[in-house]
């Protein structure tokens, strides 16, 4: 019992050196996480997709949450090569869609992004040969170049 009372009162002892700044570093810190077809990471308890597997396929939604957080952007290059998504649709949930995001989707014909999203990064649905359809939100404001 000596032991364990000894342990603890050590463990104490040095967090309580770590300054508070370095405790919220922690707290913040992104960790990757999968959940699914989707890689994710948090940040100020806010989901980013980072990465898809490119094996996902079909007419795809992508989820508002991923492990219990709001999915708001979707990263740069997230589903670049993704050649058998034929249809994506984004939550309500997504404010910005990355650089490259959907380059290469040969397969992909329709694409919905909702009013939340302001921002579409540069070349976001390059080689996408086959996209007929897109639904593009007056709220997308800052609209990169060749998007």
């Amino acid at each position: 019992m000596k032991k364990v009372l000894s342990m603890i009162l050590s463990l104490i002892l040095v967090v309580s050196l770590f300054p508070m700044g370095a405790v919220n570093l922690i707290a913040n810190a992104e960790m990757e996480d999968t959940d699914g077809y989707y890689t994710y990471t948090v940040t100020n308890g806010e989901a980013m997709v980072i990465s898809v597997d490119d094996t996902i396929s079909g007419k795809v939604t992508i989820p508002s949450t991923l492990g219990g957080f709001p999915v708001t952007s979707i990263d740069d290059r997230a589903f670049e090569l993704c050649e058998s998504l034929t249809s994506i649709t984004i939550p309500n949930s997504v404010k910005s869609i990355g650089v490259y995001a959907f380059c290469g989707c040969e397969s992909l014909t329709s694409v919905n992004i909702p009013d939340s999203v302001t921002s579409i990064g540069e070349y976001a649905f390059e080689y996408c040969e086959n996209l007929e359809s897109i639904n593009l939100p007056d709220s997308a404001i800052d609209i990169g170049w060749n998007a």
